[in-house]
């Protein structure tokens, strides 16, 4: 039994390759994928795999993209307008180091726990009155 389709492959120049698991084979213009399949894309080449909910992933030149079972834009990304307008792709799937915010963060906390010590600290230890 095939596996359902879950999008398309759709080559805007260069030329693009499927492998359903026997394979590459070339492809021209849109070509229907289903999940798990591989797809590559020519050097210097422009193709995009789009999921049925309008979700439009690039596949770059030199770079094998599996094709999901559920759209990447289902888990949360953009879901994308009506067909009747232009999609919006999806960000590409990179990690974003977020180390930076993480140590400004702490930072801010320490300083706010500092402050809240010294202000505590300094109420309590108020100086004794002269005696005359």
């Amino acid at each position: 039994m095939a596996a359902p389709i879950v999008g398309t492959l759709q080559v805007h120049s260069g030329s693009g390759s499927v492998n359903s698991g026997h394979g590459f084979r070339p492809v021209a213009g849109a070509t229907e994928l289903a999940a798990g399949d591989s797809v590559i894309v020519s050097p210097g080449g422009d193709a995009e795999i789009v999921y049925d909910e309008y979700c439009r992933i690039p596949v770059k030149p030199g770079q094998v993209a599996v094709v999901a079972p559920v759209s990447p834009c289902a888990r949360g990304a953009d879901l994308g307008p009506p067909a009747a307008f232009p999609v919006k792709a999806a960000p590409p799937a990179e990690s974003q180091d977020n180390t930076g915010y993480y140590l400004l963060g702490g930072a801010a906390a320490v300083g706010l726990g500092v402050g809240i010590w010294a202000l505590t600290k300094s109420s309590s230890s108020s100086p004794a009155p002269a005696s005359p």
